[in-house]
């Protein structure tokens, strides 16, 4: 009696799962495509741990800058305004608070843009995870033009257009990769300049409160 034939999807799969002979360049391929898969699911990993952690780190920093100028201003405004006038010269004094009102504007716009960033840094690099993954699966498409059932549907494969779409969609995602990077770079030179800005108020301002104390006092 002839054995029962078996399924196309379970026969599909018992292949994948072991070594084709004469083959080598397809499990090469094959290879390739199993590690792109594991990358993209790191990456969406990450994805998600940034929006979580993106608020720690040196944002914490700038965030501590913002409260120390709020607070000088606060305490020059208090213990300072009303000896104004013996203060001299006055304009060091306006300076003073002036830069220190922009370093808490900086501060807070650096704090701002800075998550953006970083959630953009993850984006492309999920992109890049995908678009990767995509060309893997392409190559052994390429390398294995034999009948193929898609393991989502179990229905067969329409070879040539699965190719032709996947190649269509590598070029999508390089365009949209670049386009990314883009953004992702005005995000980078906003908090970048915003950072610099931050730290040189801060600095100004502080060595015009030390001139007007030895001025002064």
């Amino acid at each position: 009696m002839d054995p029962l034939p078996m399924d196309p999807l379970q026969e599909m799969l018992s292949n994948a799962q072991r070594p084709l002979p004469g083959s080598p360049e397809l499990q090469r391929l094959l290879l390739l495509l199993d590690g792109a898969d594991k990358q993209l699911r790191k990456t969406e990993s990450d994805v998600e741990q940034s929006q979580l952690d993106s608020g720690q780190g040196r944002v914490e920093y700038f965030e501590k800058l913002t409260i120390g100028s709020g607070a000088a201003i606060a305490a020059l405004v208090s213990f300072l305004g009303s000896h104004s006038a013996t203060l001299h010269p006055r304009w060091i004094l306006r300076s003073s608070l002036i830069l220190l009102g922009l370093t808490m504007l900086a501060g807070l716009f650096r704090n701002f843009r800075y998550p953006n960033y970083v959630m953009q840094i993850r984006k492309i690099s999920w992109i890049r995870s995908s678009r990767y993954q995509q060309r893997c699966k392409c190559d052994c498409i390429k390398a294995n033009p034999a009948t193929q059932i898609d393991i989502h549907t179990g229905q067969l494969i329409n070879i040539a257009q699965t190719i032709k779409g996947l190649e269509e969609s590598d070029v999508e995602l390089g365009r949209v990769v670049k386009e990314q990077e883009r953004k992702g770079e005005r995000l980078r030179k906003q908090w970048a300049y915003a950072e610099w800005f931050c730290l040189a108020s801060v600095v100004l301002s502080m060595a015009s409160l030390i001139w007007l104390a030895l001025s002064n006092f």
